[in-house]
C-alpha cells in the first residue's frame, strides 16, 4: 500500500499530470458545492411553507396503459401544479395468470 501512495505522488510530482489533476480535483470539489448549495436551497426556501413545514399535495391522477400521471405541488411552491408521468412496467407472478405493479 505504502508503495502505491509512493508511487501515486511521484506522478502527482510531475508538472503537467500535477496541474491537471488540481484542476481536476478543483472542477469535481466546485461541482459538488454548487450541488450541495442547490440542495440547501431547495430544502430550506422551496420545499418548506412559510411557516417551516414541508408537505406535498398531489391530484389529477391517470393512467393510460403503461403511463401514470398526476399532479404535484410542495411547500412555498404551492400554487404551481408540476405534472410527473411515470412508466410502470407490469410483471407477471409464477404460476399464475395475474399480475402487480413492480414497486
Amino acid at each position: 500500500m505504502v508503495g502505491v501512495i509512493q508511487f501515486i505522488l511521484a506522478i502527482l510530482a510531475i508538472p503537467v499530470v500535477g496541474w491537471i489533476s488540481a484542476a481536476l480535483a478543483a472542477v469535481i470539489i466546485a461541482a459538488l458545492i454548487v450541488v450541495n448549495r442547490t440542495l440547501y436551497y431547495f430544502l430550506n426556501d422551496i420545499l418548506q411553507d412559510e411557516r417551516g413545514a414541508g408537505w406535498m399535495w398531489t391530484w389529477g391522477f391517470g393512467s393510460q396503459w403503461i403511463f401514470r400521471w398526476f399532479y404535484v405541488s410542495f411547500g412555498a411552491w404551492r400554487d404551481w401544479g408540476w405534472f410527473v408521468l411515470m412508466v410502470v412496467l407490469r410483471v407477471w407472478r409464477a404460476g399464475g395468470s395475474r399480475c402487480h405493479l413492480m414497486r
